[in-house]
């Protein structure tokens, strides 16, 4: 006969707590040090995540990751906030969110008050920095690849299609067309690589840890079990279907949120009122449109707020291009650097500029956020189905496709300004393109650093 004792579910409560604040710290830390872009972001969350705390494997990354790349939103934030939403439901999920989008978004922010705090002068080196920030990301997420020819394939045909045509649906056409492919062809065996690493890690950690990764792995085999479709179709009880119906609010809401803020636009009021209430709704339907991550959110910021309403200047937009990489944490946050200069220019007073960078935070990320707490749970019962385990490594080629696009593009650009520099400029461009991808690739010199060596060059040199 078994007692209950109420003082070990206190206990396990508390561990459960104190669990749930390191991870807080952790995504907080990342949110203050992780530089250079999502193309280093996956790098820092396996160092930080998986190598130090062991949170998750680094085969979940990854799985989380791809999952997080099928949809709209910031990818790298989405995947923070979804391991928050495994680890600890979604209350730890949106705190996440916060803690780790939060200094890059004060950071911006400050940059919003003080536009000319740096002079553009002092930018000109900046191209090649950030060129070399995306070569040594594709470098190496390339390396987390599964070796084989269908996941190179659609690495490169997604990288060059994401070059050539410049649309943002060649994102969720990259996607759909790199499931379709996987699911196909994709060998169904994993990867040895990805077994010969989490070997490895279960030789190293600690003898509490290796329990708990232990245990882990029991659950992921009976997991395993499960995939067959008849099995999946007999779990729709009542009860199912009743979470399923909750699972849905989640969409309802993503929904409502971005009709109201448009009906609320067209609605005559204030100017401050009607100004911030465009600003959210601007930022919000942006957001939830933005397959491909940062550089569609960018492309179409620039449309709509310097093109289109010519809230900020061309200029400015440069310049919070230029420094959003210099930033840490996502570079969503380019909207509230946006938001905020739009109220600066709209004559707004600081405190408006204050809410504008609030709202510009909140309706950037949440659009994310509601589509992990519909999208996740529902993956998270199929992620194991024979269709699921093909389609994800293809998946994650994708995503870095994605960025081997964006590499090409911004290198295109930098590459296109030689035209008006003399032979000396662009022997000057070359050499901190190749320090600075030195200096990555060393792995002893943080990001900030690369970005201030680029800055220290343009200011030295004279034009």
């Amino acid at each position: 006969m078994t007692c209950f004792n109420p003082g070990m579910k206190h206990h396990t409560t508390n561990l459960q707590n104190q669990n749930h604040i390191r991870f807080l710290k952790s995504a907080f830390w990342l949110g203050l040090s992780a530089f250079g872009g999502p193309q280093l972001h996956l790098p820092y969350f396996k160092k930080e995540l998986v190598d130090k705390h062991q949170f998750i494997t680094h085969k979940e990354l990854i799985e989380i990751n791809a999952f997080c790349n099928a949809l709209p939103g910031p990818s790298t934030t989405q995947t923070i906030s979804t391991i928050g939403l495994k680890i600890g439901g979604k209350r730890l999920s949106a705190l996440t969110l916060f803690a780790w989008a939060l200094p890059g978004a004060i950071f911006m922010t400050i940059l919003a008050f003080l536009p000319s705090l740096i002079p553009s002068t002092y930018l000109r080196f900046l191209p090649p920095v950030v060129v070399a920030f995306m070569v040594f990301g594709v470098y190496t997420m390339f390396k987390w690849l599964v070796p084989n020819a269908i996941n190179i394939g659609i690495f490169i045909l997604i990288g060059i299609a994401g070059f050539v045509f410049h649309s943002p649906w060649i994102f969720p056409l990259g996607i759909l067309i790199s499931a379709v492919i996987s699911a196909y062809f994709q060998p169904e065996l994993p990867s040895p690589e990805i077994k010969t690493e989490k070997s490895q890690e279960n030789t190293t950690i600690s003898d509490h840890s290796r329990i708990s990764t232990d245990h882990s792995r029991i659950s992921t085999k009976s997991d395993y079990k499960q995939p067959k479709l008849h099995k999946i179709k007999s779990h729709l009880t009542p009860k199912t279907r009743k979470k399923m119906r909750k699972l849905s609010y989640n969409l309802g809401w993503f929904f409502f949120i971005g009709f109201l803020g448009y009906f609320l636009a067209q609605i005559p009021g204030s100017k401050v009122n009607s100004f911030l209430v465009q600003l959210f709704e601007n930022t919000y339907r942006m957001s939830a449109l933005s397959f491909g991550g940062g550089n569609i959110l960018a492309a179409m910021m620039l449309e709509e707020f310097v093109q289109i309403t010519h809230r900020v200047s061309m200029t400015q937009f440069n310049f919070g291009m230029a420094m959003i990489q210099a930033a840490p944490g996502p570079n969503f946050n380019l909207a509230v650097y946006m938001n905020t200069l739009a109220m600066n220019n709209f004559n707004g007073a600081w405190h408006l500029q204050i809410l504008a960078s609030i709202i510009g935070l909140i309706s950037v990320f949440l659009p994310g956020l509601l589509l992990v707490f519909f999208a996740y749970p529902v993956w998270s019962k199929l992620q194991y189905t024979r269709i699921i385990q093909k389609t994800t490594p293809g998946l994650f080629a994708a995503s870095i496709g994605f960025i081997l696009s964006a590499t090409l593009a911004i290198s295109q650009d930098w590459i296109s300004q030689f035209q008006m520099l003399t032979s000396v400029q662009i022997t000057l461009q070359i050499v901190v393109f190749l320090s600075a991808l030195i200096m990555q690739s060393s792995g002893k010199v943080q990001t900030p650093l690369v970005v201030l060596f680029g800055l220290i060059v343009g200011w030295l040199m004279p034009l």
